[in-house]
């Protein structure tokens, strides 16, 4: 069963360089298409609301049809969409708009790729082959913020538009191995009636702490993340003059530390021990010491340092929550509530560098910002440790 893991494994590092990839390359995109800040922010945009969107429904109707079908689906309209981008990026006169409107069909699909690995790997596997699933899952996410940078700055050393020739390629190499060697499923029996729906209100009005709270944390993770990444992107080429491929590793010190902490996180994070419980308080230690500083580190050697640590905190985390949210529902619910959480974490991607659009340049308020939402997730992680210590650590359905 587990040899599944590694295609499953793909949808996730698809997700995550929809819009990773880019990031590095968004001031050369400006410069290439003579785009304001906000057009920038589009392309971005484009991608991650829709896809924030489409996520409980695809979630909703993968309770009723195959995973693998609704997968196969997602990735043959994500080929869709990285050709439209493509195309719109090597013509004789770049066309902007139709750049857009692939990117939208690009977020539709996304919608397809890492909630339903989640919610297919909370149906195939239990107790901790769950939490190391499910890492492996945060683990390739990681990775491909990782190295995502680093692919979008090599190729867009030639040509601006390089970086949109590895969409169609990722995705049609993803949607080969997904199709070869996921097994095809039953469509589950589920039925839509009022029973499912009052069991699924059940789910989310009982369990506040054990679903709301870690769908806010699981959001603003992905806020800091994103909202970082966007921010040092504009910030190591304006004022450090470094571009290019060196650009692209300045990235690697936070987000290798994120696939560190959370490959770490899924091995070691049993919930039949205290294990779970004292990773949650190491995520919010780490993060809590190393947020202030932020405010008074002007050197780039200090952000990337004190990001660093915050990414490891987030790396503790992310695969615990994850872990958490399949867990706590049965598998008839279990597409729906995922999705939300997926929705939940994509709207964190999506919110970063939107909020940042017009103030990217401003540090104090950027600065000011993170360590806000660092805060808040520490004070929300607090209070859900506290008062659901039992429901933390949720017998296996």
């Amino acid at each position: 069963m587990k040899k599944i893991l590694i295609p499953i494994s793909l949808l996730p590092f698809l997700m995550v360089i929809g819009n990773s990839m880019l990031i590095p390359v968004l001031p050369t995109i400006q410069s290439a298409l003579l785009l304001t800040n906000q057009e920038t922010s589009q392309i971005l945009h484009a991608f991650t609301f829709p896809a924030a969107i489409a996520i409980p429904f695809i979630s909703f109707i993968s309770d009723r049809v195959s995973r693998k079908a609704m997968i196969n689906a997602s990735l043959v309209l994500m080929l869709i969409g990285s050709c439209i981008c493509l195309l719109a990026s090597i013509a004789p006169s770049p066309s902007f708009p139709w750049l857009l409107s692939g990117r939208v069909i690009q977020g539709i699909a996304a919608a397809g790729t890492t909630p339903l690995a989640m919610s297919l790997v909370g149906d195939l596997f239990i107790d901790q082959e769950r939490l190391e699933a499910l890492s492996l899952l945060e683990v390739s996410n990681s990775i491909g913020k990782v190295v995502s940078p680093l692919i979008g700055a090599t190729a867009a050393i030639t040509v601006w538009y390089g970086v949109f020739f590895v969409f169609p390629i990722v995705t049609l190499v993803t949607l080969l191995f997904i199709q070869a060697t996921v097994p095809n499923q039953k469509p589950q029996e589920v039925e839509f009636t009022n029973h499912y729906w009052n069991n699924v209100k059940e789910v989310v009005t009982k369990h506040f702490f054990s679903i709301w709270v870690p769908f806010c944390l699981g959001g603003l993770s992905l806020f800091f993340i994103f909202a970082t990444l966007y921010w040092l992107s504009f910030l190591i080429e304006s004022t450090y003059r470094i571009d290019g491929f060196l650009k692209g590793t300045a990235f690697l010190f936070p987000l290798t530390s994120l696939s560190l902490t959370s490959y770490w996180a899924g091995k070691h994070g049993k919930s039949s021990s205290g294990n779970s419980l004292f990773l949650y308080k190491l995520s919010g230690i780490l993060m809590i010491i190393s947020t202030v500083p932020i405010l008074f580190v002007h050197s780039l050697g200090g952000i990337l340092f004190f990001t660093t640590l915050i990414f490891s905190g987030i790396g503790f985390l992310l695969p615990l929550l994850s872990k958490h949210i399949t867990t706590v529902v049965s598998g008839r619910e279990r597409g729906l509530v995922v999705g939300l959480y997926g929705a939940a974490r994509f709207l964190g991607v999506a919110l970063g560098p939107f909020v940042l659009a017009n103030r990217v340049f401003n540090n104090s308020f950027v600065t000011t910002l993170l360590v806000v939402t660092v805060l808040i997730t520490c004070l929300l992680l607090y209070f859900m440790v506290k008062n659901c210590r039992k429901s933390v650590f949720i017998p296996e359905n």
